[in-house]
């Protein structure tokens, strides 16, 4: 008969021949019968309080009979072949502290699968791997192989086998053994670490490194982009015992040094003539990681010619930032010594409220306002900065002295606004508008960030912000007249000490910014500091200068009329330096011929 049509019987149709050959593949597992009507299904379908309804229990007992049939079915290979492919998966997966055996997961058998399927109707779960996927049910995780258990184990007297990983690891590879009196024989390794090369951290068999599960996983030591190790900010000695020598790596160069370690008392190791101390104690090398010589210039080296002539498209010229030449030295961000905010070999993190004992790390922002006829310069004061960044508010009464605000040149927006004003003037019969030139005005508006890096920066840094803000306020001369302030404003070559007068300036509190509460060590009040926001943006600064030459039409490229300043203070004035061309000596000779016109009248 046909398959389909109007007048067959779906429900008289039997399983069975659904193989090639007429066989019968024994599936599906679970037969029954088609319902009559779906009435008898609407209450027990509901969700409450088992998701499902009252055919959730039923629902998961049948699926545990159908996953039993396929797990057993002879005629089928599915059931072998999904646990076999639950144990490779198992096998390639990342070892952790709790892997034991071949199988980095643990084992997998359709137990663990035909449990999860009768509890989960009731909220139930298993571990998926294991021999006994009940192991840790109800405990916290804190049963027998289990990661949770593995972790428990924390023991930090490294001088006794710990269980922990970051523990042999820190024994194995960063430790020294011979310093610390500690013999590699007496530190456990349950972790694979890799003892054989100091490029590998740890080695295990299978993994995501295998192929298939067959072959090794390796965890390598991080390293840079030109093939040096790359560390942080902890400063190793890697121990060769067989040798008797160790190899100090510097951060900043890759370079290694080798010494001789002549005793167990003490160490020292000369790198870059620079002396490292070691003894016998368990802590770290004390030295400052720098920057080396730039990998450029013995490029460059090798392209000279016979006459030391240098010609490339590739490469250019860069300085040694070493020793004075460093950011930290150049811009005063260091703290003390100038060894830079990273470093720890010179702190001493036990008591906030006492500091670190490297002073502030930005010596600039910490810098308080100074009273001098000029700019301190760099060898009085930490005054240098990347960019130049200044207020100085002249003296009412004595006009040659200066009150110097110094600030991070942290600039977050700069505009220089010029506009020049005519009047419309109209005629009789005529439709459109005549102008004559007015006046010209020119106002200049800023916003920057000043933060404060460490403790000690802070009240300093609030003080040059309430003395910032006095300028606007008016100032009483000793015989009661009330006057306004000038100031001085320098922002790199811009603006070089331009003499001007400021006319509004806000402070903002960012959101982003964490706060100094006042407590001491022992939580009570810490008077040194106040409740105040770490950061503060200035915004809405505006300031108008004040020119020293009549403003005017540019005589030139080089006349008088120097808005932007190109001054660095130091006689190197741009618009000073001219380069003698046959259009610059025209301007020139137009120039002392307009002078000498103006002298005769």
């Amino acid at each position: 008969m046909g398959l389909v049509n109007l007048t067959t019987n779906l429900k008289s149709l039997r399983y069975g021949k659904d193989q090639l050959g007429g066989g019968y593949s024994g599936q599906p597992y679970i037969k029954a019968s088609i319902p009559e009507g779906f009435n008898n299904l609407q209450l027990s379908n509901n969700d409450f309080i088992l998701r499902g309804g009252a055919l959730a229990a039923r629902n998961s007992a049948t699926d545990v009979l159908r996953l039993g049939k396929m797990f057993t079915d002879t005629k089928s290979p599915n059931g072998v072949l999904f646990v076999a492919k639950q144990n490779l998966l198992s096998r390639t997966a990342v070892r952790t502290q709790a892997s034991t055996g071949l199988l980095n997961e643990g084992v997998y058998t359709p137990l663990s699968t035909l449990a999860e399927a009768g509890l989960v109707a009731f909220g139930g779960h298993v571990n998926k791997q294991g021999l006994n996927p009940f192991a840790g049910i109800g405990s916290g995780g804190y049963s027998d192989g289990t990661y949770l258990q593995a972790l428990a184990i924390q023991t930090i007297n490294i001088g006794s086998p710990a269980e922990n990983r970051l523990v042999q690891l820190f024994g194995y590879k960063i430790l020294l053994p011979s310093l610390t009196g500690i013999r590699r024989d007496e530190l456990k390794n349950t972790n694979n670490i890799n003892t054989s090369s100091e490029d590998i951290l740890i080695s295990y068999q299978g993994g995501p490194g295998s192929i298939l599960g067959v072959g090794k996983t390796n965890i390598n030591v991080a390293r840079t982009n030109n093939g040096g190790l790359l560390q942080t900010n902890y400063d190793p000695v890697k121990f060769n015992p067989k040798l008797g020598t160790a190899n100090f790596i510097t951060t900043g160069n890759n370079q290694f040094k080798t010494v001789n370690v002549t005793n167990n008392t003490g160490i020292d190791v000369v790198v870059k003539d620079k002396k490292l101390s070691l003894n016998n104690e368990r802590n770290t090398p004390s030295y400052t990681p720098f920057i080396g010589r730039d990998f450029r210039s013995g490029l460059l080296d090798i392209l000279k010619d016979n006459n030391d002539k240098i010609e490339t498209t590739i490469l250019s010229k860069s300085p040694d930032y070493a020793g004075e030449k460093a950011y930290e030295h150049r811009v005063n961000i260091g703290g003390k010594n100038n060894l830079g905010p990273g470093n720890r070999t010179n702190k001493n993190l036990v008591s906030y409220t006492n500091g670190s004992g490297i002073g502030p790390v930005d010596k600039i922002n910490a810098l308080s306002v100074y009273k001098r006829p000029n700019v301190a310069l760099t060898t009085e004061k930490p005054v240098n900065d990347l960019v130049k960044f200044r207020i100085a508010v002249i003296d009412n009464s004595s006009p040659n002295y200066k009150t110097f605000i110094h600030f991070r040149a942290f600039i977050d927006n700069f505009s220089d606004s010029y506009n020049a004003t005519w009047n419309p003037v109209t005629y009789l019969g005529r439709g459109e508008n005549f102008y004559t030139y007015s006046n010209y005005t020119r106002n200049v508006s800023m916003g920057w960030t000043v933060a404060a890096q460490s403790r000690e920066e802070l009240i300093p840094m609030y003080k040059k912000l309430n003395y910032l803000a006095s300028s606007l306020t008016p100032y009483y001369t000793p015989k009661g007249y009330m006057t306004g302030n000038l100031v001085q404003l320098t922002v790199g070559g811009y603006l070089y000490e331009q003499v001007g007068i400021i006319n509004s300036i806000t402070y903002d509190i960012p959101e982003e910014s964490p706060w100094e509460i006042g407590i001491s060590d022992d939580g009570g009040y810490d008077s040194t500091v106040k409740e105040l926001s770490h950061m503060i943006r200035v915004s809405n600064f505006s300031f108008t200068p004040i020119q020293d030459f009549i403003p005017s039409l540019q005589s030139g490229e080089n006349g008088s009329s120097r808005y932007i300043s190109l001054d660095d203070g130091n006689g190197n004035n741009s618009y000073d330096k001219l380069a003698l061309t046959n259009e610059n000596i025209e301007d020139i000779l137009n120039e002392i011929s307009a002078f000498n016109l103006t002298n005769l009248f």
